[in-house]
């Protein structure tokens, strides 16, 4: 809700004889502080929440229509048999089919991870029924939701771990620029697929590490404007 730093604040506020422990007295007086304070702003028990610096929940800030094609991108890729929705079960038939010919085990991992997505990025930790159809519609909306979040450059760092290490399928740490083409020039084509790695390539050695293709993700989901850049166009043309 609040971010790591603001969450330990209003923790070590409510510790008050510092034992490592809140009791419920504490949290409901920290609760009631922050439904009745009309003043102190930046309280941490007014940032409990999250910051106050923009009272617009994400649901109501509005995205770009550039922004909702990337994820109609997303959605379209991964809705493969052209229904219109999504369920969990086809998010992890999609990652089968792709991960075929590796071992069990790491099968087993892509299913979770997959399984990690549905949940946390694409329905907002709904408890959503097994069953549960995920329109196109509903995904932009959710996904607006899930970038707009404080830790959502963490979740995804998590999300595209095992992703990563299926690239780099010799655990070296990094892409080589021919490892790199062979993932992704089917989804956007050699010249831009070549343009992100260069971009992602910041030193010029040939190689991209997990975190800098995570900064090129972090940017894919979350810029709102910048149509044309490198990174903008990893899952193709818009």
């Amino acid at each position: 809700r609040s971010g790591e730093e603001q969450a330990a604040a209003a923790f070590a506020l409510m510790d008050t004889d510092k034992d490592g422990k809140v009791s419920y007295d504490d949290l409901i007086d920290a609760k009631a502080f922050y439904y009745m304070d009309t003043t102190k702003e930046k309280h941490p028990f007014n940032l409990m929440n999250g910051p106050l610096d923009d009272p617009c929940l994400p649901e109501c800030k509005k995205f770009t229509e550039m922004w909702a094609m990337k994820m109609r991108k997303v959605f379209n890729a991964l809705d493969r048999q052209k229904k219109g929705y999504l369920t969990e079960a086809m998010l992890i038939e999609v990652g089968d089919k792709f991960y075929k010919d590796y071992p069990e085990v790491e099968r087993e991992k892509i299913k979770k991870q997959n399984h990690y997505v549905w949940k946390h990025l694409y329905n907002n930790d709904k408890d959503v029924p097994k069953d549960h159809q995920l329109t196109e519609e509903m995904f932009v909306k959710n996904m607006w939701v899930s970038v707009n979040q404080p830790d959502f450059k963490k979740g995804i760092y998590a999300v595209f771990k095992e992703g990563f290490l299926q690239m780099d399928h010799t655990h070296k740490g990094y892409l080589t620029k021919e490892e790199y083409m062979k993932w992704y020039t089917w989804r956007s084509g050699e010249e831009q697929a070549a343009a992100a790695f260069a971009l992602m390539d910041t030193d010029k050695d040939g190689k991209v590490s997990y975190d800098d293709l995570i900064e090129a993700k972090a940017f894919y989901y979350t810029d709102t404007t910048k149509e044309k850049h490198p990174f903008n166009l990893m899952n193709g043309p818009l």
